[in-house]
């Protein structure tokens, strides 16, 4: 009888630890969703905000011209939010493993041209001035477009937000030994 008591104890003791183990397993899940969809919601702002921006200029415009850079600014920006979609709908991908990488041969000075368009309104709008500069028009570099292009976001998003009316932010592309600055 106390034998089979020991190995009854020892069997609960055991489902205790694993059930406490897949809870916290259950925890970490839910802690990386919640981090996920915060990150996306963060990432839905800026393009949101450098899209209705102009539309809401080009609709209180007293002189209905159409401005192009605005409809460009919009079209852009547009495009950033069906990729950011797009990721979204990736995210149960993402969830059966880590995320990896997707590295490819890329014109970084393209993508940060692409990035600095997309802001240039939100500097006018603020009374910024936005500069982009760049050594050379091909800047090939080795790279995740997706995961650049979101750092590259975020630092123009800052840098932006961060300085004050009739400031000044330069966007600058630098190549040197073998490094991109």
């Amino acid at each position: 009888i106390y034998v089979k008591y020991r190995e009854n104890q020892a069997r609960l003791h055991y489902e205790i630890k694993l059930a406490h183990l897949q809870s916290e397993q259950e925890k970490e899940l839910n802690e990386k969703k919640l981090s996920f969809f915060t990150y996306i919601s963060h990432e839905f702002r800026t393009p949101l905000t450098l899209i209705i921006n102009p539309l809401k200029e080009l609709l209180y415009e007293e002189e209905h011209e159409v401005d192009i850079s605005g409809i460009n600014t919009v079209y852009r920006n547009a495009r950033r939010l069906l990729g950011l979609v797009d990721q979204l709908l990736l995210f149960r991908k993402a969830e059966a493993g880590a995320e990896k990488l997707m590295v490819s041969k890329l014109n970084i000075a393209d993508l940060s041209r692409e990035v600095f368009l997309c802001f240039s309104h939100q500097a006018k709008t603020k009374k910024i001035q936005f500069d982009f500069y760049t050594c050379s028009e091909e800047v090939e570099l080795y790279g995740d477009r997706e995961k650049l292009e979101i750092v590259l976001f975020n630092l123009v998003t800052n840098a932006l937000k961060f300085t004050p009316e009739n400031g000044q932010v330069t966007f600058a592309i630098k190549e040197n030994n073998r490094q991109v600055l």
